[in-house]
């Protein structure tokens, strides 16, 4: 009786690395990176898709933001660079303290940006969010690709919101989120 609180937290995390690592798959299997990217990861939070894209770059840059605010789900830098050592991608990524709603970056800088799970943490405030939405499209190169993954009805939103912008996409639901909640991943692209 005693082992069963651990034996129920072993499941849990075993249960959500096996959707991080589909959601990983899916997400850069649409993506087909040829290593000379510049990607962003909005909220890189512990490294799970920065991580991956340093490990798919040889002459491109892997940069992952965060804020890790306390209500914002988990992670922090030295968690993010113990990922990444273990990964063998350290020395590969950059990361910026920077908050998505006002991005420390120049027009056109990225060719892609990935998001997973840290686009709901944002505010509660739709206004909030178009400034996200702003932001990315501002920072993305035109033809550039964007795959974020998170609750389906806010990823369903901003897919809607930046076809308005320019922006083709394409939203698929995930395999069964362990959280209790459906979510889904758009993947997109900035027209000219």
């Amino acid at each position: 009786l005693l082992m069963l609180p651990a034996l129920v937290a072993y499941n849990f995390a075993r249960r959500k690395w096996t959707y991080a690592s589909a959601i990983r798959a899916q997400i850069f299997d649409s993506l087909t990176l040829h290593g000379d990217e510049n990607v962003l990861d909005v909220g890189c939070g512990s490294g799970l898709l920065v991580n991956e894209a340093a490990r798919q770059l040889s002459t491109g840059k892997a940069i992952g933001i965060d804020i890790w605010a306390p209500h914002s789900g988990g992670g922090n830098y030295a968690l993010l660079m113990k990922n990444a050592k273990a990964e063998g991608v350290a020395d590969k990524l950059e990361f910026k303290q920077a908050d998505v709603r006002k991005l420390p970056f120049s027009d056109a800088s990225f060719d892609v940006i990935v998001s997973s799970g840290a686009l709901h943490h944002i505010s509660r405030d739709r206004a909030e969010h178009e400034q996200a939405i702003n932001e990315i499209l501002r920072v993305i190169k035109p033809g550039g690709r964007i795959a974020l993954m998170d609750i389906t009805h806010m990823i369903e939103g901003y897919a809607s919101n930046m076809k308005t912008k320019g922006v083709t996409s394409e939203v698929n639901k995930t395999v069964q989120s362990p959280f209790g909640f459906e979510m889904s991943v758009m993947i997109g692209k900035k027209e000219n």
